[in-house]
């Protein structure tokens, strides 16, 4: 899967173009770029697991041509640094003696990437609802973080898209990489977090 024009991975992010009905929830999730010329009136079939014969209503995008603008920017360049108090507390919470990455060695343990910061939170690089969660994190290495060194770190989003029904309502799935750099340029490490969007008001009464 690809990420990032920038990253070790080119090209573009392997999401479904069209619509994917989950039959058993009676959800429909629905691409946030739609193909063809109607693109701004975009409206999303809501299907029922009752009812699978065809959509039982209509409802509106919640998302614009401003948030689909955003899709595949690059955000300002901020500097992180792989700190070795923060990777040595981490190995001792998680209670792991993995002698890669073990003190003394240089190397910091590569789930220090949650902790480098650089990107937008839970994947809200654009905001479309009020309030929202972080449901999915991805990483992928180029090589190890060494101790002490100070990586660029670079955000895009690159993905939204929508999901109808569940525990959230109508709710918005926001998906954004961050690629990291050396100071030589070559690229170390990307995360991918999609971060679930939604409204309190239309999520409540719903089941847990």
């Amino acid at each position: 899967m690809s990420w990032s024009k920038r990253g070790s991975h080119v090209g573009q992010p392997s999401w479904p173009q069209e619509p994917e009905q989950n039959r058993e929830q009676g959800v429909i999730v629905a691409a946030s770029n739609p193909r063809g010329p109607d693109a701004k009136t975009t409206r999303i079939a809501c299907y029922s697991s009752w009812n699978r014969r065809g959509p039982l209503s209509e409802i509106q995008s919640l998302i614009t041509d401003e948030h689909r603008a955003q899709i595949g920017k690059e955000g300002e360049p901020t500097t992180v640094t792989v700190d070795e108090e923060h990777a040595q507390r981490l190995r001792r919470v998680l209670g792991d003696e993995d002698p890669r990455w073990a003190e003394g060695t240089g190397i910091a343990p590569p789930y220090i990437i949650a902790m480098l910061g650089g990107g937008p939170r839970a994947g809200f690089g654009v905001r479309v609802l009020p309030s929202g969660i972080m449901t999915n994190q991805e990483w992928r290495f180029t090589r190890p973080f060494r101790i002490g060194e100070t990586l660029t770190a670079i955000n895009q989003v690159v993905d939204i898209r929508e999901r109808l029904g569940g525990r959230y309502g109508h709710s918005v799935l926001v998906t954004s990489s961050t690629d990291y750099y050396d100071t030589d340029g070559n690229h170390v490490a990307a995360m991918l977090v999609t971060g679930t969007q939604f409204d309190p008001k239309g999520a409540e009464g719903r089941g847990q």
